[in-house]
This record gives structure tokens, C-alpha cells and sequence, in this order.
């Protein structure tokens, strides 16, 4: 049976609201499975579109994330298949899934952890910020980014180290004073 037109126009823009929403949260899931950003974007993306040619089964807006969550896990398995790759361990999907729903009640609280999360990797020395994001953001190895900065390996290291170190102290600042 075929929805009326204007059921779907109303399911389309309150999906679009809650894709803008959640994506960044999405995405950083998606990575986390992956490992790998642009596989990531690309399972997120058949996620959403999965999702949209399934809206009526979504029970309420409040469950979308954890709901998305289970189809990005799908694809996820299914690109590893596909692939005859070894997918990560079920504990480890399962930690990142606690993770992650403890993010979506944070998150109708009105906190934003990842927003909190660049706020706090704008607050590092020029020299931490740096190597976490070739680090992180642009999956470099330590070896490269040392040649890319001229230091030793032992200096990347220890940059990681201590930005990660500068980001658990400053998100615990931060979700304190908002808390």
C-alpha cells in the first residue's frame, strides 16, 4: 500500500532534520567499525538511504540514532563480507554501541560531544593539534607525519600522548561546567 504524498513530503523534511542531527555522531560510529573514513561515509550513506526506503518502521525520533546505528552495523558486516575481511571483534562493537547510546542521552540533554571534542583539540598548542589531526583526521602513520614535521618517531609519540592526555582533561573541564 502506497503512503499519501503528503505524509511522505512531511517523513521526508523530519528525516532530513534528523539526518543533519545525527550524522557527525553517525559518521564517527561508522568510522570507529571501519577504521577507515571514506568506508565509513560510504556506510553511513547506504545506512541513510536504507533508512529513508524504511522510515514507517522507525517507532519515534528519540530512537533514530540507536536505530541507524543497527543498520550502519548491517552494512558494516555486509561490506566485510563482501570484502572477505575480518570484521572487529563483537566485544569491541559492543563497547562502541555502550559508547555511543550513552552519547544519545548526553546528546538530548543538549550536549554534543564531538563538538566539545574540536572545541577542545582548538584549545591544544599549535604543535599537539597538528599531529592529532594528521593523526586522527587524516589517518597518517607516525613515521609519516615525523617526515612531514621533521621530528623523530619517539616525537609523535610523545605529542599524542600528551594531546590526548590535554583532550581527556579539557572534555571533562568542559562536561563539567555544562553538567
Amino acid at each position: 500500500m502506497q503512503r499519501p504524498v503528503e505524509t511522505t513530503v512531511i517523513d521526508s523534511k523530519a528525516f532530513e532534520i534528523l539526518v543533519r542531527e545525527h550524522h557527525r555522531r553517525l559518521l564517527a560510529y561508522g568510522i570507529s567499525l571501519a577504521q577507515n573514513e571514506v568506508i565509513a561515509e560510504d556506510l553511513v550513506q547506504d545506512a541513510f538511504i536504507t533508512a529513508f526506503l524504511k522510515l514507517e518502521k522507525i517507532d519515534t525520533p528519540a530512537s533514530f540514532p540507536a536505530w541507524m546505528r543497527s543498520i550502519i552495523r548491517n552494512k558494516y558486516y555486509e561490506y566485510c563480507r563482501k570484502n572477505r575481511e575480518i570484521p572487529c571483534p563483537k566485544e569491541y562493537i559492543e563497547q562502541i554501541c555502550d559508547i555511543h547510546t550513552g552519547w544519545d542521552s548526553k546528546a538530548e540533554a543538549g550536549f554534543d560531544l564531538i563538538q566539545l571534542l574540536h572545541d577542545c583539540i582548538g584549545k591544544l598548542p599549535e604543535t599537539m593539534g597538528q599531529v592529532i589531526k594528521m593523526f586522527y583526521m587524516d589517518r597518517l602513520s607516525g613515521h609519516i607525519i615525523a617526515d612531514m614535521i621533521s621530528c623523530q618517531v619517539a616525537t609523535v609519540r610523545k605529542r599524542l600522548e600528551r594531546a590526548r592526555n590535554s583532550l581527556g582533561i579539557c572534555i571533562e573541564e568542559m562536561k563539567g561546567a555544562i553538567e
